[in-house]
């Protein structure tokens, strides 16, 4: 059975000689040889050679099975220094978590298996062992037939004088995440490959050198893998003085993120030295994705055309005058005449890449994106980072600003949404980013807390569906417990893009806003999603969506909602400058609302503390108490070409009401062009000044059987030099067509007031049954009407007929109706004109 030996903590003088195979053993029945403890500086194995004869300290001849581990073996002879020995191995020996500690002398390879005649080097593996100095680290030959299977993984090399790593005539060896580190004599290599092929795998090394000799990362001398059995070159981060990567007669390669350097900062330049050299008949390398650096004015890459060679998507660089060379003939000195002498890498860069240190290549900063092309079968760096998609180029997956389009889902290149958004944290942007999310069904809470570095209103940040269908992508959170009652939170992050989307609250009862922020920066848009909440009268725990500032260090500057559905919740839109007064302290600027459609809201939208915000082609359906409410706006404030559908017959808001709406002589706010029903009040109107309201269509139709005197179509107090023309007021349900309070200034013609209840006007608390008795009192509305019209419905508020052609003035700036439809001249009043031909007809049929 297997067997081990525990050695106590202790120094042994002593050879180790296995000069014969060990009856039993097997790949089952091992043999170990361990240090009790675990520690390898607890047990040292020590022998002073005296020559040629006795030089080693572990000597193996045909035992095998063999496990070395966690021990410390030193040679004390300073002219004969090998450590373990063979020159007649069977293979299958272990050796991991040693330290060897050699001496650099010709006879003093640390590690020296030879394969002379019969016998293999199959199953060698040395795992996370220390090297120090030696001639050569490891060497083994496999002389007249290839071996197999070998591991040379996770050790580390310090200072030896010749080669780290030499092995020739394998097949599929492995060498990965190995430290190597060169400090000693001319013509090192830190890995030597020679004659070995298969699917070998040189990975993830770090190889760099303190000596101001010259010295090599990785060399292929003879290796000729096949098309199915590629060898693959990759993350290996390589800092030498002479040639990063030298590569002759070998073929069957594949170079894939690997970082080159060479520099050494105590000699002069030399236009010799290269990062990357291939030559003597070379084919079939794919040299892709690399960065190509040379710090001591040489080459960044010297190569041959080959045969069905494959290089792009690299970068070169060097501080000299000659960037590359081409076929041992052509000196490039820049990436173009490279890439016309070549025919190749067409998608390469010639950009400065600044390192950690010329002993860390991990990459510092860089001025571009030196975006990589997609290698499915790598997906981390030389570190274990999980590479992105798009990923930079080089061993190391640099942490650089995103730009560009990524994707969200199952099989996206971030699982969620809040993924997405810890990276927009952790690296910021450098240009436009967007996020297409895939079709389903995401259960998140967005917080998208601070700034986001580098957006601006160029560089912005977008969230939309992947398919362009709102209906596909839903995100939904249900809040339960505490304050956090929110699914996507903005708190200071600006540049943002909502596209698309579908967003669902499901929490219990008061706890269902959607979208809110009150700690925002501006420059917001939401366009074509889909906000689903849950109906109630007036809790703002039910916002759908809720956008305020509370402090002078917030703004809601630069806010668009274009094409969204609200459906349900108290309030559909809140968009609250809290701080704002009648005088117009701060007002914000560039509000669009348009286009977006409310559906059985408790109240449609609340807007207060802006400058010239546009509110246009909005529909409002089934809205239950208030419809449109604007409140302290200034200047060219627009609300147009609005639908707007009051049900309630009790409470007393409003289809639309505007409170102390500020333009000036030369800029008017404007109410134009909207249709507007109500059980009990449209519009009101407090408090403003300067405001053009034209070609408005209001029909109150309550549902109860009984008139109601207490309705209106509009309402008015305290207004100044108000424009009103060209409307229909139409009061069904028995109460005022206009009620008018403690007004100066105002223009008031071509309006239709009407009603079929006792008093058509109330004029500074005074009641009008009849047109001709307000306009007496008035001295307005000479050339108005009052006069019955006939809608499509209650609710459609198209002319269907009209027994008077209620024709109005013209007014140049509106030249379409509600619809698009260009405006007569005369203009038919109201949102709608309809079609002169039946209209006229009506009048004929009840002339004389």
């Amino acid at each position: 059975g297997p067997v081990i030996f525990d050695i106590s903590n202790g120094t042994y003088n002593e050879q180790l000689d296995f000069y014969q195979n060990i009856t039993g053993t097997s790949s089952t029945n091992t043999v170990t040889f361990q240090s009790l403890t675990g520690n390898a500086s607890d047990v040292e194995i020590s022998f002073a050679a005296s020559g040629s004869a006795d030089n080693y300290i572990i000597r193996i001849n045909e035992a095998q099975y063999l496990i070395f581990k966690n021990l410390t073996f030193r040679a004390n002879n300073v002219n004969y220094s090998q450590i373990v020995y063979s020159i007649n191995p069977r293979g299958n020996l272990t050796f991991t978590n040693n330290v060897f500690n050699g001496r650099i002398n010709n006879n003093g390879n640390i590690i020296h298996i030879e394969k002379l005649g019969s016998g293999n080097l199959d199953n060698l593996v040395f795992t996370n062992n220390t090297f120090n100095e030696g001639e050569k680290g490891i060497f083994l030959s496999s002389q007249f037939a290839k071996s197999n299977n070998l591991n040379i993984s996770g050790n580390s090399f310090f200072y030896t004088n010749n080669s780290e790593i030499d092995i020739f005539n394998f097949t599929s060896p492995y060498i990965r995440q190995n430290n190597i580190a060169i400090n000693n004599s001319f013509n090192n290599y830190a890995i030597k490959l020679n004659s070995c092929d298969g699917d070998f795998i040189i990975a993830e090394n770090n190889i760099y050198s303190t000596t101001p000799n010259e010295c090599y990362g990785i060399s292929f001398s003879n290796c000729n893998s096949t098309g199915t059995t590629f060898g693959t070159v990759y993350n290996n981060f390589i800092q030498v003085l002479n040639w990063g990567i030298y590569i002759s007669n070998s073929n069957y390669i594949k170079y894939y993120f690997n970082s080159i350097n060479i520099y050494n900062g105590s000699l002069p330049n030399n236009s010799n030295l290269t990062a990357f050299e291939n030559t003597n008949s070379t084919s079939n390398l794919l040299i892709q994705n690399n960065i190509f650096n040379n710090e001591m004015a040489g080459y960044a890459y010297k190569g041959n055309s080959g045969t069905n060679n494959i290089s792009d998507y690299n970068n070169f660089y060097t501080n000299g005058t000659i960037l590359t060379n081409w076929n041992g003939t052509y000196n490039n000195t820049t990436l173009a005449d490279f890439q016309s002498k070549s025919g190749t890498n067409s998608n390469s860069y010639n950009e400065m890449v600044t390192f950690t240190n010329h002993l860390n290549l991990h990459v510092a900063n860089s001025l571009t994106f030196l975006e990589a092309t997609f290698i499915s079968t790598i997906t981390m760096d030389g570190d274990g980072d999980i590479r992105k998609n798009p990923t930079f180029i080089g061993a190391d997956e640099f942490i650089y600003p995103l730009r560009g389009t990524y994707t969200i889902g199952n099989t996206g290149q971030y699982n969620t949404i809040s993924d997405a958004v810890n990276d927009l944290y952790s690296w910021g942007i450098v240009g436009p980013v967007t996020f297409n999310i895939f079709d389903g069904s995401y259960n998140e809470q967005i917080d998208l807390n601070g700034n986001i570095t580098g957006s601006s209103t160029t560089n912005t940040v977008t969230f939309k569906s992947n398919s362009g269908n709102p209906g596909a992508v839903e995100i939904h959170y249900a809040v339960n417990t505490g304050d956090e009652n929110y699914i996507l939170r903005i708190s200071e992050a600006t540049n943002l893009i909502f596209k698309d989307l579908t967003f669902t609250s499901n929490g219990v009862w008061g706890r269902n806003r959607v979208v809110i922020s009150e700690a925002p920066k501006g420059n917001l848009s939401f366009q074509g999603n889909i906000f689903n909440g849950r109906y109630t009268p007036f809790d703002a725990a039910y916002t759908l969506v809720a956008i305020a500032t509370y402090s002078a260090l917030y703004n809601l500057n630069n806010l668009e909602f274009i094409n969204n559905i609200f459906n349900n919740g108290s309030y559909g839109l809140v968009l609250e400058n809290v701080e704002a007064d009648e005088q117009g302290s701060q007002r914000f600027a560039n509000l669009i609302i348009s286009n977006n459609i409310f559906n059985s809201n408790s109240n449609g939208m609340n807007i207060k503390g802006f400058d010239s915000p546009i509110i246009s082609n909005n529909s409002l359906d089934e809205i239950y108490y208030s419809g449109i409410a604007v409140s302290n706006c200034d200047n060219n404030v627009t609300i147009k070409e609005n639908i707007i559908n009051v049900l309630n017959t009790s409470n007393p808001s409003s289809a639309l009401k505007v409170t102390n709406l500020k333009g000036t002589y030369l800029n008017y706010g404007k109410i134009i062009n909207n249709f507007i029903h109500a059980n009990k009040r449209g519009i009101v109107m407090y408090g403003c000044d300067f405001v053009e309201v034209y070609f408005n269509t209001v029909n109150i139709e309550d549902e109860l059987p009984q008139p109601d005197p207490t309705t209106y179509a509009v309402y008015q107090e305290l207004n100044n030099y108000l424009q009103e023309l060209n409307n229909i007021f139409v009061n069904n349900a028995g109460g005022y067509s206009l009620i008018s309070e403690s007004e100066t200034g105002n223009l008031n013609d071509y309006n239709n007031l009407y009603t079929n209840g006792p008093n058509l006007t109330k004029l500074n608390n005074t009641n009008y049954s009849d047109l001709d008795g307000f306009r007496i009192a008035s001295n307005t509305n000479l050339n108005s009407y009052s006069s019955e019209v006939q809608f499509f419905s209650s609710l459609d508020l198209h002319i269907k007929n009209s027994p008077v052609q209620l024709l109005g003035t013209p007014i140049s700036a509106v030249s379409t109706d509600y619809d698009g439809d260009s405006r007569n001249n005369p203009p038919f009043i109201g949102a709608d004109e309809p079609e002169t031909m039946q209209v006229s007809l009506t009048v004929l049929l009840e002339g004389p």
